[in-house]
This record gives C-alpha cells, sequence and structure tokens, in this order.
C-alpha cells in the first residue's frame, strides 16, 4: 500500500458546498478564491468550478471576513469479497479514522464498509453468488474556521485558519 493512502494529503472544501454532492476538495481553502467580483471589492470563493455564477453555487468572502471549511482525507480503496449470504472479508485494512465508504462510482455513500455492501447487495443481480466490490474510503473532519487576509507581501486574498484560543 502507498505511503499516501497512509498519511493522506489534507485538502479542504467550503462548509456550505458539503453535501450529497460535493465538488472535489482542494489543496488550501485558498486554492477556492477565483478572483474579485465585477465593481466590487469582494473576493469570488469557487462552487462546483471556478465558473459558476455568483448565487448557484460561488460566493463572496470580504477580507477580513472568515469562512468555515471542511478537512477531507481519502483513504486506500478497499477490495471486498461478499457472499451470497452477505458475510464479506477483505485483505485491506480499513483505517480507523475512516467514516464515510462509496462505491467505487460514489453513486452510494454509507458510514461503513458493510452499510455499502448491504446496499448492493439489495440491488446487484449478483446476490445469489460471490460478487467483489471496490469501495473508496475516506474522511471528513469537523468544518474550521479561516479569515480572508491579504498578504503585505504580494498583496494576494488568502485564508488564514483563525485560532479557536
Amino acid at each position: 500500500m502507498s505511503a499516501a493512502a497512509w498519511n493522506p494529503v489534507v485538502q479542504w472544501t467550503p462548509k456550505h458546498l458539503v453535501d450529497e454532492v460535493t465538488p472535489p476538495p482542494r489543496d488550501s481553502p485558498s486554492a477556492w478564491i477565483v478572483g474579485l467580483a465585477p465593481a466590487s471589492t469582494l473576493y469570488v470563493i469557487a462552487g462546483f468550478d471556478d465558473d459558476a455564477e455568483l448565487g448557484e453555487t460561488a460566493t463572496t468572502c470580504a477580507v477580513g471576513e472568515t469562512m468555515m471549511f471542511k478537512p477531507y482525507r481519502e483513504f486506500n480503496s478497499i477490495y471486498v469479497t461478499v457472499q451470497p449470504d452477505g458475510s464479506w472479508d477483505t485483505s485491506d485494512p480499513i483505517r480507523a479514522e475512516a467514516d464515510h465508504f462509496a462505491d467505487e462510482n460514489g453513486d452510494f455513500i454509507g458510514g461503513s464498509v458493510s452499510e455499502v455492501i448491504s446496499h448492493f447487495q439489495s440491488a446487484d443481480e449478483r446476490r445469489n453468488e460471490v460478487a467483489e466490490f471496490r469501495i473508496h474510503s475516506y474522511h471528513w473532519g469537523n468544518a474550521k474556521p479561516f479569515r480572508l487576509e491579504i498578504s503585505a507581501d504580494t498583496g494576494k486574498a488568502h485564508f488564514n485558519p483563525v485560532d479557536a484560543g
């Protein structure tokens, strides 16, 4: 197993975009800043893509304002063999921190490997035979506040974490 699966990079998504359909997380909260709103001092925060219209999924943030971002870590894929009776096994380790599991297409998300398997066994025509599934595992952490600031050195907008204390 790759080192990345055991030490995944933390990526970020604005909290208001984390839902049943979520855009791909980005490397930092600042990576969501896509420019200035027209005739404004407000910075545009991307929605599902950098070209999203304001009011759809894109939003704005003023310098000094705080926006909540959720950390995301993607772990290893888990290959499971499911028996007709619903029992399953895997030789892949399942990370204790993983709290979300999805089928390989992302069509169903559950809180455990068993929940994903149960969902597909109820709908899959292969339920009466041995079947193999690939399940993705990942973790969404609690939202954290970041303040939009302007760098004194570069003049560029960026998000800085807000201290909890």
